[in-house]
């Protein structure tokens, strides 16, 4: 795995959420379609990871094992990855919080998500609680507060920004904290100058 957010890695995170849902995700207006996942969807398996909170439940649950071969298609460099307990804790958080997704919208990037527009000028996930995720250096604890707001968000997420995120924490943690801040200042109103 050369990079993390190589296109791989992105089709190994589509690929996987489409045969765990059995749902193509929503690109952007004049993206290139996402290739079929090649295995049946599996009805169990989307449960399976949607009971997954921690890295031990994403190790022990079988679509993770699934989530590692789309992610990592040859066998050998899948081995010599997985072979380093930190690289597998990384590919399992990344798995839990792409499992809560039940619909993939790859419109915006997670935080612009988290900073759309819940009507009234405010954003759909609220200050306080991207601030629990954005001010942890902790990836586990990252990914419990990613699952709370994958919640909030009522299970629709871009996978693959969410997967980059998840596998890469904290280095990601403040690119996400300067795009959702961004993307809330967006939502205020300009006030018209007095006469």
């Amino acid at each position: 795995m050369s990079t993390p957010l190589d296109s791989q890695f992105k089709n190994g995170v589509l690929l996987w959420h489409q045969w765990l849902t059995g749902r193509a995700p929503d690109l952007p207006e004049g993206a290139e379609a996402v290739p079929k996942p090649g295995l049946p969807k599996d009805g169990g398996a989307r449960s399976a990871m949607a009971r997954c909170r921690t890295v031990a439940d994403a190790l022990l649950a079988p679509p993770f094992a699934q989530f590692v071969r789309y992610v990592l298609p040859d066998e050998t460099e899948r081995k010599a990855f997985a072979e380093r307990p930190k690289n597998l804790a990384a590919l399992a958080r990344a798995a839990v919080a792409v499992g809560q997704v039940g619909a993939a919208d790859l419109r915006k990037s997670f935080p612009e998500q988290m900073a759309e527009d819940a009507g009234g000028g405010r954003p759909r996930v609220s200050r306080v609680v991207a601030h629990g995720l954005l001010s942890t250096e902790n990836a586990d604890e990252a990914l419990y507060h990613a699952v709370q707001i994958i919640a909030t968000l009522r299970e629709k997420a871009n996978v693959v920004d969410l997967a980059h995120g998840m596998m890469l924490w904290p280095k990601t943690r403040s690119g996400w904290a300067y795009r959702y801040n961004d993307a809330v200042l967006g939502l205020a109103k300009p006030v018209a100058p007095a006469k």
